[in-house]
């Protein structure tokens, strides 16, 4: 997918970046160690997407990059084939199929010896890998949970932190696969409680526990009853979303779609944006951020344009791969019988607000496109400036007439009154809710998301290669942990945190995802640093040591 920051000139480069405050590089102290959703009977287990040794060459050059990248994407999912059978039994309200596969994991994946970052003395560390991941047969593989470490964060030392030399991302245990523990990706659907949490994780789930997720969401808000959607239809619907989403994409597919839809939920619930928002806005923006990459093609809008697809030209190359989205989800999967969720609106003659539903999801799609990050972020930082300025104002003029203070500056930010307010709110929701990978408490999951989005850049800079054109920039060279934890720390200060600076501006309900974000790229830098500080240790040693000998 296009990122705007790739195109963007240096002198708007440098107005984007300041609008990040100037703390957004301080360390910030870790959240707490997020909980575990998988709590269900080991079921059928999806087939495993291809081997990352599919992508990448067994041999990896543990040179420095000779640039640091300062651009990259949304972080990004897993999912696995289902066959068509399984699809239409599953439209149909089926039973999911079982699996002759044991109730332990790969031992393979739980064997190593790298340890979650923490955030320097004193701070907040995530569990020992081995804690966390135990070996098949072990006392703590028995248990229902994964057992605690007895080990004080405070006592992990940084040559603990990573491999050395780092991995090459071929070999790297960073995606987590099909081995969540305790028992592997739960098959029990999760409850409203648990996706009303900040710490939820998409990847812990299979793809079929997932699907009642969407209903899930809708009906915390109503609208199956406020739209007229029969609840068969709506699980028919979800189903066939599922299978839409393609499969053989390490990052964009099911688990992304359904990431993307409970990040906009928690935005509008614990954020707060619900408050300004229409029913129509809500149902509109929960259905574009479920569906706004299905049928994905694992890589970008430029790489469409470039080779000049026969969908670039369909659509002008404006848009490829979002415009494209829109068009399976509306000419296929609600055209399939028993899939239409608006079809009980049409049958009640609501055709024209159903017409308005579909218009404002395509747009709310169309806005996941990067290329229109920097625009959106300019945009919000000069509502934001203006309604703060506007609230001050405001408070003065109280203060002089002995009124109450006003402290809140939402009230003159968004209006649940003025169109033009809540359309801005909808397009920051579902762009952050795109990106928003960054933002998880656990940094075992943020990794593993961006193992798999970095997965599908080094497949595009290889067919770039292979096709002759000019490979692009921030997707080279990512062949080992230490060239994607520095191509992370670029996302993160271009692009990341000052976005998501700005979303807790917007929405002081969702504050907790800039911290989160400041957090986790403090982490990708202390791999860096350890990384060049072994090598530099080594370089000197070798110096020294011929200098002796000679």
């Amino acid at each position: 997918r296009d990122t705007s920051i790739m195109t963007t000139p240096v002198s708007e480069q440098e107005d984007l970046k300041s609008i990040a405050p100037s703390e957004a590089d301080k360390d910030v102290p870790g959240a707490e160690q997020n909980g575990h959703f998988n709590n269900g009977e080991f079921g059928r287990v999806p087939k495993r997407n291809k081997s990352l040794n599919d992508f990448f060459g067994k041999d990896s050059s543990d040179d420095d990059m000779d640039n640091d990248s300062g651009d990259n994407e949304e972080q990004h999912a897993a999912s696995s084939e289902t066959d068509d059978d399984h699809a239409d039994n599953l439209a149909k309200g089926g039973q999911k199929k079982s699996s002759s596969m044991p109730r332990t994991w790969s031992a393979e994946w739980c064997d190593t010896r790298v340890v979650m970052l923490g955030d320097g003395a004193g701070g907040k560390s995530d569990h020992d890998t081995k804690d966390r991941y135990p070996a098949e047969g072990s006392a703590a593989a028995a248990d229902d949970q994964p057992r605690e470490t007895n080990r004080n964060s405070n006592d992990i030392q940084p040559s603990e932190c990573i491999e050395i030399p780092p991995r090459p991302l071929s070999e790297s245990k960073w995606m987590r696969r099909d081995c969540i523990p305790p028992n592997g990706p739960s098959e029990t659907p999760p409850s409203i409680e648990e996706l009303k949490s900040w710490q939820f994780d998409v990847l812990s789930y299979q793809r079929d526990a997932l699907i009642s997720s969407f209903a899930s969401v809708l009906e915390h808000y109503g609208i199956p009853a406020k739209y007229n959607i029969d609840v068969d239809t709506l699980h028919n619907f979800s189903a066939y979303a599922m299978e839409r989403h393609n499969p053989d994409a390490a990052y964009h597919n099911w688990h992304h779609g359904v990431s993307c839809m409970h990040t906009t939920f928690l935005l509008l619930s614990l954020g707060g944006a619900d408050a300004y928002l229409t029913d129509d806005h809500i149902f509109a923006l929960l259905f574009a951020a479920l569906v706004h990459d299905i049928d994905h093609a694992g890589h970008n809008n430029d790489f469409e344009v470039k080779t000049a697809t026969d969908r670039a030209a369909r659509y002008g190359n404006d848009s490829v791969l979002e415009n494209h989205s829109i068009t399976i989800t509306y000419g296929e999967i609600l055209t399939r019988e028993g899939c239409d969720i608006f079809s009980g609106m049409k049958a009640d003659g609501r055709e024209e607000e159903w017409k308005v539903l579909l218009d404002m999801t395509k747009e709310y799609v169309l806005w996941t496109d990067p290329a229109r990050h920097g625009e959106l972020l300019k945009t919000l930082a000069k509502k934001h400036e203006k309604a703060t300025t506007a609230a001050s104002s405001e408070e003065e003029e109280k203060e002089a007439t002995a009124s109450p203070r006003c402290t809140c500056t939402r009230a003159s930010l968004w209006s649940r009154d003025d169109l033009e307010s809540r359309s801005l709110l909808c397009r920051m929701i579902i762009h952050a809710a795109d990106i928003s990978n960054p933002v998880h408490s656990d940094f075992s999951v943020v990794r593993d998301w961006c193992s798999r989005i970095s997965t599908e850049f080094a497949l595009q800079a290889k067919k770039e290669s292979e096709a002759g054109l000019p490979v692009t920039p921030f997707m080279d060279g990512l062949d080992d942990e230490y060239r994607v934890s520095k191509q992370q720390i670029g996302f993160y200060q271009w692009m990341a945190i000052p976005f998501f600076t700005m979303v807790a501006k917007c929405l002081p309900g969702a504050a907790e995802v800039e911290s989160h974000c400041t957090r986790n790229k403090k982490r990708y830098e202390d791999i860096v640093a350890r990384i060049d500080s072994v090598r530099k240790s080594g370089e000197l040693k070798e110096e020294k040591d011929e200098k002796t000998r000679s």
